[in-house]
């Protein structure tokens, strides 16, 4: 199954290709998974940074299981918890059964903009 997230990437994941695409200090959203044979990317994993991607990124770069990650900027702490949420409902709770829907930023109560998901 082929997921489609409205981020820029996929890129090859690793420090300096990170630090190089990814503006630091910007909050945002991003995607780490693995290509396939005909070079699709599949996440295996959702995030997001209410403050700086680009350093979030840098913290997940030393696990194997992902090659590659993809990004996408955010202007509004509730923006980038919406869009984690999209995310979340497109890629992550179908891969994985046991995922834990993203929580909103620490003193913030946004809800999760799908109108079927009770968070």
């Amino acid at each position: 199954m082929i997921f489609e997230l409205s981020h820029k990437g996929p890129f090859e994941f690793n420090p300096e290709t990170v630090k190089n695409e990814v503006e630091a200090g910007q909050m945002g959203n991003f995607a780490l998974g693995k290509l396939d044979a005909a070079d699709r990317f599949h996440p295996l994993k959702i995030g997001r940074s209410d403050t700086d991607v680009q350093a979030e990124l840098l913290r997940w770069a030393h696990f194997p299981q992902y090659t590659h990650f993809s990004y996408q900027y955010a202007y509004t702490l509730q923006q980038a918890y919406e869009l984690e949420c999209k995310n979340f409902h497109t890629v992550v709770s179908q891969l994985n059964k046991r995922a834990v829907h993203p929580e909103p930023p620490a003193g913030h109560d946004f809800r999760c903009p799908n109108p079927w998901c009770n968070r």
